[in-house]
């Protein structure tokens, strides 16, 4: 074969064609959702929410990201409502998405406004907050999985916090409705609740991943149950982190009606439960932990029981009271035996 040849055949080969990836549908993102009986923690003290429970997903759309005018991949916009655990927050202090912090108390990291609060976003007065966030190098950076650009709104589990316009508005964009009981249909968004009692994080729809697998949010979380009483709440606080007095866990645990053992305030001796959550508080003996699973209410009482010396009992009455087991005597007042 001759180089005209050659030459000739070669341009009048066929151009290899390029498969270009499709993007990912939201079934493919694989979240876990309370319908798969994925428990809504319960969280005390300082500690980490890891894997929350995602209440809602969608508003999905995709960029595509090209190279040599070929698509090699898409960016992913996306909203997703987190609940994070029961109960009220008083702020929350990190946030990591795939185990890398791009929000965290005292630095900027992917922060848009500047430095994060060294107490961390504080829990407002009212309503919610709202935070933006960017940073397109983190998790690898853009082409290689990564990067992050959008706004956060948090809600930190009071009753009256607002429903989340963002995810009214997304749901309308679907056009989706409901029919109810009486044969009425009405949009979806009408029925949305606030969930009033559980703290949220709400992804807003921003470009969140180039994966198009469902994103692992870890939250950095500060709680101090105040049922038994405000004073003592927390234990060895410093300023930045503390943790929950464990007599007002157990207290907790033993009254709250949603996920606790819903038992009434009437049967319990508040004062013995007091008495011994000021002895805590002067021992700086506290708890923090998070509690994600199935365990047994009891089982973490003994958990606290173990830790602080303490015994759960019921008095003649049957009230339940709290005693911590301590010696009450001074040594040097006590008489010593000598048989010499």
């Amino acid at each position: 074969m001759d180089l005209v040849d050659f030459l000739t055949g070669s341009y009048m080969r066929p151009t290899p064609k390029v498969v270009e990836p499709a993007p990912s549908g939201l079934g493919d993102f694989g979240f876990a959702t309370a319908e798969e009986s994925r428990y809504i923690p319960v969280v005390w003290g300082s500690t980490r929410v890891k894997g929350p429970n995602v209440i809602w997903y969608g508003d999905l759309s995709t960029w595509p990201l090209t190279t040599g005018g070929n698509i090699v991949g898409y960016w992913y916009y996306l909203g997703i409502d987190i609940a994070l655990c029961w109960g009220e927050l008083e702020t929350i202090t990190a946030i990591l998405l795939d185990e890398e912090y791009f929000i965290k108390s005292g630095e900027q990291l992917a922060y848009v406004n500047g430095i994060v609060p060294s107490a961390g976003f504080l829990k407002p007065a009212s309503g919610h907050r709202r935070i933006s966030v960017k940073d397109l190098n983190l998790t690898g950076g853009t082409k290689k999985g990564g990067g992050i650009d959008g706004d956060i709104s948090l809600y930190y589990g009071t009753a009256d916090q607002p429903v989340s316009e963002y995810v009214a508005a997304a749901l309308d964009r679907t056009g989706e409705t409901t029919v109810l009981s009486n044969g009425n249909s009405v949009p979806r968004s009408a029925l949305l609740p606030n969930y009033g009692g559980i703290s949220r994080m709400v992804w807003e729809g921003g470009y969140l991943t180039e994966s198009g697998v469902a994103p692992a949010f870890q939250i950095d979380v500060q709680r101090f149950p105040r049922g038994l009483t405000s004073a003592y709440a927390k234990v060895r606080d410093d300023g930045t982190t503390a943790d929950a007095n464990p007599i007002h866990v157990i207290y907790e645990i033993l009254t709250d009606v949603d996920w606790g053992l819903g038992i009434d305030p009437l049967l319990i001796d508040k004062t013995s439960f007091i008495t011994a959550a000021k002895e805590c508080f002067d021992e700086g003996n506290g708890f923090s932990h998070t509690l994600d699973d199935s365990s047994e209410a009891i089982d973490v009482i003994d958990n606290i029981n173990d830790q602080v010396s303490g015994i759960l009992v019921q008095n003649p009455e049957g009230q339940f009271e709290y005693k911590l087991i301590r010696k009450t005597y001074e040594e040097s007042t006590n008489a010593v035996l000598d048989y010499d």
